[in-house]
């Protein structure tokens, strides 16, 4: 659970099947009834770059098709695009995009989906000015307003899409403290000093074991991944508790 969940990142879309309904295909009737829709003035417009229209139309339907759901909450292609195109640094995916990460990102999208939904079940909110506290405190790491803008149109994301990622984060966040231990974490001095003499024994007789810092200069660094390994091992085993009561369907193909 990232701090907004990492400006994490889509495009791609299905190939279109030939089918004994013509050259579009079931594509084709849904063109048709918009054109009907459209009018004489939709229809001449369409007549002008059929091609584009078409390709523009078929690329929005793929972008709404679910590729999971979540107890009956969809999560579209296009939701899944957004984020392994911000994974990307805001670039599309060139070529054919990879099953294995796909589905692998598609996981951790239907994981706070599950969270965010039973928070939500169980009355859990998040007041506006908390959000925007978060805005302003990352605004402010970021130098300002202009660069912020900079950010977040380098990742194609709007402010209001930070927002909402910043309001399920902090929705987690309460759902977790609610009915985890993750709030009484602790950290022995034994499990510091255990994880550092770790490291260094991996390095012995190497030419990296001179560089090893004093345990003093690195210990709140080797606390603070100890309370991240503990973290994880929570949100996962309370996520799979969630996950075996739920009804997830993967519909990615």
């Amino acid at each position: 659970m990232n701090e907004i969940q990492e400006e994490v990142k889509k495009e791609a879309m299905p190939q279109k099947k030939k089918t004994s309904m013509g050259r579009w295909g079931k594509y084709g009737i849904v063109v048709i009834i918009l054109l009907v829709a459209l009018g004489t003035s939709g229809y001449l417009l369409a007549k002008s770059s059929t091609p584009n229209f078409v390709n523009s139309t078929i690329k929005k339907l793929a972008q709404k098709k679910a590729v999971a759901t979540v107890n009956g909450v969809s999560i579209t292609r296009g939701d899944l695009d957004k984020v392994l195109t911000r994974a990307n640094g805001g670039q599309p995916e060139a070529g054919t995009p990879d099953a294995g990460r796909e589905l692998q990102v598609l996981d951790d999208l239907v994981n706070i989906k599950l969270l965010t939904l039973t928070a939500k079940k169980e009355g859990l909110t998040v007041d506006d000015a908390k959000v925007q506290e978060q805005v302003k405190a990352l605004i402010e790491k970021l130098g300002g307003e202009e660069s912020f803008k900079k950010q977040l149109t380098a990742v194609g994301m709007t402010r209001s899409e930070l927002e909402e990622n910043i309001k399920n984060d902090l929705l987690i966040r309460a759902l977790l403290d609610k009915n985890t231990a993750i709030k009484s974490i602790t950290v022995s001095d034994a499990e510091i000093q255990a994880t550092y003499d770790k490291v260094v024994g991996s390095v012995k007789g190497t030419e990296n074991a001179s560089k090893i810092p004093p345990l003093a200069e690195v210990k709140e660094t080797i606390q603070g991944q100890i309370v991240q390994e503990k973290t994880i091992a929570i949100v996962d085993e309370y996520v799979k508790k969630l996950r075996g009561g739920a009804d997830i369907k993967i519909l990615l193909k």
